[in-house]
């Protein structure tokens, strides 16, 4: 009994608070992503701010610069070559972030003198003013630009020239000072009402933004990079990443939407297994646009899912804790409340297996009762007195019942002996009956034979004498339909007396149940002899309509007498 409560209880009880600690560790994991994927975009839109305003800053530069010679040209002040040498040099030596610069001019638009300075110290054959500037061992050197004018190697001044608008290399490996590192370079054209006289470029080691992208550390195993809108990586914790395609190493879940929001230059979010430690990670691309250029970056920050969810892994490890304390407690709970209520019903169990058993003298402890199950002891007390006060009602019963079946015996016997003797009776009575009929109709018929040979003299007499012994004959059919009728009522005696056979065998039959059915039988018996009184006075009638006869055909003696006098009177 106890298990029987424990079991669906507990189970249910441990269903409730799994479903609980689901429901609670499902919807605080999904709260703690959300919370995540927000501190991850912000993170990266904080960091992504940082690098633009470095990269402004450095483009800043350039287009100083260069709005500065544009300047001197539209207001002819007259600069010579040294002394445009002498401001890149200021601006380099002014910026650690630069590692070396350039202004050059389009064919003959700085001063004309092109052909003048051909081949001579800073200048390649054609004698364009095309001067690098950089740092060389601690000292700045000067020296003509090569490639510039080959489509690739030379975009860091083609793409200015042609877009009319300033331009930022894809970052490139280059050899400084022996060190190989990632450089890109900001050039921005000198614009002379609307046409372009040159390109004001500086080159910048991208290590300060790699420095700062490396210290992104999203939940201490989190990192992030830089790339290209076409998926080449800037910069990557595994250096071995660097100048590499991601669509190339790693499978991203969702490719095709993520190139798509490279294109269109939108922020994009997925989740999946990171390359540089293999865990599944949240990954937020947040885009870089630097305004000026019309160009963009993306930097990319990644979370790994385990960190983000600890605290929800926390919360759920506290919550099954609180959860298995819990059902513990309840289930003794339960256990002690259970034992409580089936260690009294047990006892009452028992007690009343003793009751089957035929023990009707049993006495509980009522002091381990309480409650309803004190009321159920008290209403097992109250049924078992009434138990054995109608088994004491019934035994007396019992023996009434065998005394009245004594009685009913002897009344059956008496009532079968009244049935022989209604029997007997009946068949004298139906004898007699008939003799006595028999008797009747043989007066009968000798009166109507002797009355009709007297009609027969009589008819000869007259023809009102026919008409009356018509009227003769017609009383001897009514007489031979009166005796007729007695025959039927004889039947009918008959029948009545089959009857009373059939209803002192309905008695007979009756009289096994209770002694008032023998009275029955005896009511029917009684009635049975009036059926025969009855015949006996029906007998006696026919024998008065007999006499009624005889008077009539003395009456018609007379009348045919007095006809044939007057027959005679007449003749």
């Amino acid at each position: 009994m106890m298990y029987k409560i424990m079991l669906p209880v507990g189970a249910l009880l441990l269903l409730t608070l799994g479903s609980m600690e689901y429901f609670a560790t499902d919807s605080s994991s999904e709260a703690i992503e959300k919370v995540a994927r927000k501190e991850i975009a912000a993170l990266a839109g904080d960091y992504s701010g940082k690098i633009l305003n470095y990269m402004d800053y450095a483009l800043g530069q350039a287009k100083g610069v260069a709005s500065t010679f544009a300047e001197f040209r539209r207001n002819d002040i007259e600069l010579s070559r040294a002394d445009a040498i002498a401001m890149m040099v200021g601006l380099i030596r002014g910026d650690s972030s630069f590692i070396g610069g350039s202004n050059a001019w389009e064919p003959n638009a700085f001063d004309g003198r092109d052909a003048e300075f051909a081949n001579t110290e800073g200048h390649d054959k054609t004698g364009r003013h095309i001067p690098y500037i950089y740092w060389s061992n601690g000292k700045i050197e000067v020296s003509p630009l090569v490639e510039y004018f080959i489509p690739g190697d030379g975009d860091y001044y083609l793409k200015p020239i042609e877009r009319r608008k300033p331009y930022i290399t894809p970052p490139y490996a280059y050899d400084v000072g022996g060190k190989r590192m990632m450089l890109t370079t900001l050039g921005a054209p000198i614009m002379l009402n609307g046409s372009p006289l040159g390109v004001v470029c500086v080159d910048m080691p991208i290590t300060k933004i790699s420095e700062l992208v490396s210290r992104i550390r999203p939940y201490g195993d989190g990192y992030a990079w830089l790339m290209m809108p076409g998926g080449e990586f800037i910069y990557h914790p595994s250096e071995e990443r660097i100048g590499k395609n991601m669509f190339d190493v790693d499978e991203s879940v969702n490719e095709s939407d993520l190139r798509r929001a490279f294109e269109d230059g939108e922020s994009f979010f997925e989740i999946r297994v990171a390359a540089a430690n293999g865990k599944k990670s949240m990954i937020q691309y947040v885009p870089i646009e630097f305004q000026d250029s019309g160009q963009r970056w993306y930097l990319a920050v990644s979370a790994p899912l385990d960190k983000i969810l600890a605290d929800a892994h926390t919360l759920t490890l506290d919550l099954l804790t609180v959860g298995a304390i819990a059902l513990v407690l309840v289930i003794l709970a339960i256990f002690f409340v259970a034992r409580s209520i089936s260690k009294p019903i047990g006892i009452i169990t028992d007690g009343a297996i003793e009751v089957a058993g035929g023990n009707y003298d049993i006495h509980l402890d009522e002091s381990i009762f309480g409650g309803e199950l004190k009321d159920l002891n008290a209403a097992m007390k109250a049924m078992l007195l009434g138990l054995v006060e109608n088994i004491s009602k019934s035994e007396k019963m019992a023996d009434e019942a065998r005394e009245q079946t004594e009685k009913a015996q002897v009344a059956l016997k008496e009532a079968d002996e009244a049935r022989a003797e209604a029997e007997n009776a009946k068949r004298e009575g139906m004898l007699q009956a008939a003799d006595q009929l028999a008797g009747i109709v043989s007066q009968v018929a000798s009166a109507s034979q002797e009355l009709t040979a007297q009609i027969d003299e009589s008819s000869r007499g007259s023809e009102t004498q026919r008409e009356r012994t018509a009227e003769s004959a017609t009383a001897m059919e009514q007489m031979n339909a009166s005796v007729m009728e007695v025959a039927r009522n004889a039947a009918e005696a008959a029948d009545s007396a089959d009857n009373a056979r059939s209803e002192a065998d309905t008695g007979g039959a009756i009289v096994n149940d209770v002694v008032d059915h023998i009275n029955k039988v005896q009511a029917m018996t009684v009635e049975m002899e009036k059926g025969l009184g009855m015949l006996g006075e029906q007998a006696d009638g026919i024998g008065k309509i007999m006499n009624v006869i005889t008077d009539i055909a003395d009456q018609t003696n007379l009348l045919a007498l007095n006809a044939a006098i007057e027959a005679a009177r007449a003749g």
